[in-house]
């Protein structure tokens, strides 16, 4: 953890201001988690626990990255930033989790045999009794969906220190702002105050007549 707070993004890619890079960030999360209301249907079509979870798990999420861009980015509330780098990290493993279980259930569990003209099926020697795993073809898929899954997920993980890097500089904006915005109202009270100026007067005279 502390290697992450010594971490300094300035900006987004190198290019963009963190709060319009978190903005994109958040708007492209936001779209991805909505467009898992198209599970739905597998509540109607008998589909399996794992994407029912999915389902209500992508619909919640997605409210709550709607609360975090307004709330939090575009009125850059540190508070709310805070907990919202928390979310992200913690909505990056639950997305990792979902995917690991998705491909393991597709590649190894699932038999894609019955997906197959007949004719093929029954002349194809290949397939061997754990189904259509072993066959070259989806072989060399699952070794594809692995490198872009892999390349996703490290770019949503630069995504997460984007977010977090922008937490952090408006925590210490907020708290430089807030330390200014104190002394300067203590100065105008010490000012305007004609009791307070009188005995600062008077100690500096009283210490001039010593010396």
């Amino acid at each position: 953890m502390s290697y992450i707070k010594k971490m300094r993004i300035r900006k987004f890619c190198g290019l963009v201001e963190l709060q319009r890079g978190v903005i994109l960030i958040t708007t492209f999360a936001l779209l991805n988690k909505l467009s898992g209301f198209f599970g739905m249907f597998t509540i109607f079509y008998g589909g399996d626990t794992i994407s029912i979870i999915s389902f209500f798990y992508s619909m919640v999420v997605s409210m709550a990255f709607a609360y975090f861009l307004y709330f939090g980015v575009l009125r850059e509330d540190p508070r709310i930033l805070y907990f919202y780098s928390l979310f992200y990290w913690m909505d990056l493993i639950v997305n990792i989790i979902f995917t690991f279980t998705f491909e393991v259930m597709w590649y190894l569990v699932m038999d894609h045999a019955p997906l197959r003209p007949k004719k093929e099926r029954d002349n194809d020697n290949t397939i061997s009794p754990q189904g259509t795993s072993s066959l070259p073809a989806w072989k060399v898929e699952s070794t594809i969906a692995n490198l872009i899954l892999a390349s996703v997920t490290i770019v949503h993980i630069y995504f997460g220190f984007v977010v977090h890097a922008y937490a952090r500089f408006i925590e210490k904006h907020h708290h430089s702002t807030s330390r200014t915005s104190s002394f300067t109202f203590l100065k105008q009270e010490v000012d305007n105050n004609p009791l307070i100026t009188s005995r600062y007067t008077s100690v500096e005279d009283d210490i001039e007549s010593q010396i």
